[in-house]
């Protein structure tokens, strides 16, 4: 049993390992202050890489129609893009 609980062990990720060389960029586009997101970044330990990705997300037409509205618009606008990602993250789990 000792062999067999191991060997799960050896297979589970471990977030807090520093890579030896430097990451593989996973998106050039989502562009953190510390440079290109990474394979290695975590959106669920990290609330900046969280923001550059959901910064990301947007085309420029959505930052038109952002921009366009009134105060009270833009503020139902952004609610409903948090919902929508809500729904698509839960979904995926």
């Amino acid at each position: 049993m000792t062999s067999s609980s191991s060997q799960n062990n050896h297979d589970a990720i471990n977030l807090n390992v520093v890579p030896s060389v430097a990451p593989e960029v996973w998106r050039s586009y989502f562009l953190s202050p510390n440079g290109p997101v990474t394979v290695t970044d975590s959106v669920m330990l990290s609330g900046t890489t969280a923001t550059v990705i959901a910064a990301g997300l947007l085309t420029p037409e959505d930052g038109r129609i952002l921009a366009g509205g009134t105060d009270p618009q833009t503020i139902n606008d952004s609610m409903a893009l948090t919902i929508q990602c809500v729904a698509s993250v839960s979904n995926m789990g």
